[in-house]
């Protein structure tokens, strides 16, 4: 699988229906590396991959896979494992600077926008309806703001239930996996 031909097609996304695509697929960009991917149409996690746009356009990201990297790859993950939720990540310029922040509802169903750093430890806390999960992204979680040409990213959660059919090893691996994304995320946006 070297071409975006190869690819699944839930790992090649069409970004021609955002009003500003390159200005989406950058925002992807910077989280890069920082969530899982599932590719819904092949049944795998990726938590190691690149990211690049095709075309002269610039209306196609392509998330690339690191084939050569088999412990990021993570196999047979059902459908029903995967589950949107009402989380998001979105940003705002506020006096000339850029501010990331995470909103969605708390347990008793109040809405809350967070900074990014305080709303991923929330979300590690639980403190979202959905409770505490492992954030995942795919296909159609890129988004813009319906009134204008904000992008955002839903995150989507992993049912570990779902996965009852895996080993415990496999389990913790992929949480393991998961949260050493978002933690250096953390790191990074310090």
């Amino acid at each position: 699988m070297n071409s975006p031909s190869d690819l699944p097609a839930d790992l090649v996304w069409d970004l021609q229906a955002l009003r500003e695509p390159v200005h989406a697929g950058k925002f992807f960009q910077s989280f890069r590396n920082s969530f899982l991917i599932y590719s819904r149409t092949i049944g795998k996690l990726y938590s190691k991959y690149n990211s690049h746009f095709t075309g002269g356009d610039g209306k196609t990201l392509v998330i690339l896979p690191d084939f050569t990297n088999f412990d990021a790859i993570y196999h047979d993950i059902r459908e029903t494992a995967v589950i949107p939720t009402d989380v998001y990540i979105f940003a705002e310029r506020i006096n000339g600077k850029n501010h990331v922040y995470l909103s969605g509802r708390t347990q008793d169903q109040n809405k809350i926008k967070l900074p990014f750093i305080k709303g991923l430890k929330t979300l590690r806390k639980g403190g979202f309806q959905e409770g505490s999960f492992l954030p995942v992204l795919m296909q159609g979680d890129l988004r813009e703001m319906p009134d204008r040409s904000v992008p955002y990213l839903r995150l989507n959660r992993i049912e570990m239930n779902e996965l009852d059919y895996k080993s415990t090893f496999e389990r913790d691996d992929i949480e393991k996996a998961s949260w050493f994304k978002v933690r250096e995320q953390f790191l990074r946006r310090q």
